[in-house]
């Protein structure tokens, strides 16, 4: 790997470290936020057990077709 390429190798790695960070300080910070992302997912599992087809079209949305649309916005602009 090249010097350029691995500056902003690095660059991207901390830009990622920093938001994530932030994101758990901001979000256990807060005692209404902390325990949010857990009941989140209590009331998924309990969707998604009940009705396989949701538990379906939320994957392929969040890991297919959101990124798809954002790509494609990217291109765009």
């Amino acid at each position: 790997m090249s010097g350029h390429h691995a500056q902003a190798a690095l660059e991207i790695a901390m830009i990622h470290f920093l938001y994530n960070l932030i994101g758990v300080i901001l979000i256990y910070g807060s005692t209404f936020l902390r325990d949010l992302p857990i009941k989140c997912a209590e009331t998924l599992a309990a969707v998604a057990s009940e009705r396989k087809v949701l538990a379906f079209a939320y994957i392929v949305t969040v890991f297919f077709l959101m990124p798809a649309i954002l790509v494609g916005i990217s291109q765009i602009f």
